[in-house]
């Protein structure tokens, strides 16, 4: 008589294998969709602050301009009051609430020479949950202080 066996030749994986490899890969994807999200936020961040700052560098540039002009401190004060809608602090203090943060501008009076008085401009930058200045624009003007 003639032994039969049975041979099987069936290939593949077991139920066991497929959930373990569908374990491993929906941590790696998980892991991976984390990156994406920590990604989008520092973007967000550091879109906010280049476009502080940007706004800071063109109020400096307008102050500059104001001052040689021969304008007055009085006349970018207004300025900013009326035509920025910045909110006056305290004298010659003023800040502004943006969508991207907070925007302090302070002039410092320092002394007077020949009919101009000597002011530093500060303008600081703030994103919505920092107490720190994230960025500092600071310059040396002088302003009309006679109205021939």
């Amino acid at each position: 008589m003639m032994n039969k066996r049975k041979v099987s030749h069936e290939s593949g994986l077991t139920l066991v294998e497929v959930l373990a490899s569908l374990v491993i890969l929906g941590i790696l994807i998980v892991s991976f969709l984390s990156i994406f999200g920590q990604s989008a936020l520092h973007n967000k961040k550091t879109d906010d602050l280049i476009t502080n700052t940007n706004y800071a560098e063109y109020l400096m540039e307008l102050f500059v301009s104001y001052s040689q002009k021969g304008s007055s401190i009085e006349s970018v004060s207004n300025l900013l009051v009326n035509d920025e809608r910045f909110k006056k602090k305290l004298n010659l203090e003023y800040s502004k609430e943006t969508t991207e943060g907070i925007i302090e501008v302070h002039f410092d009076e320092i002394d007077q020479l020949d009919g101009y008085r000597g002011t530093r401009v500060i303008i600081n930058t703030y994103s919505t949950s920092s107490t720190q200045p994230n960025s500092v624009i600071e310059s040396l003007l002088y302003w009309r202080t006679n109205y021939e």
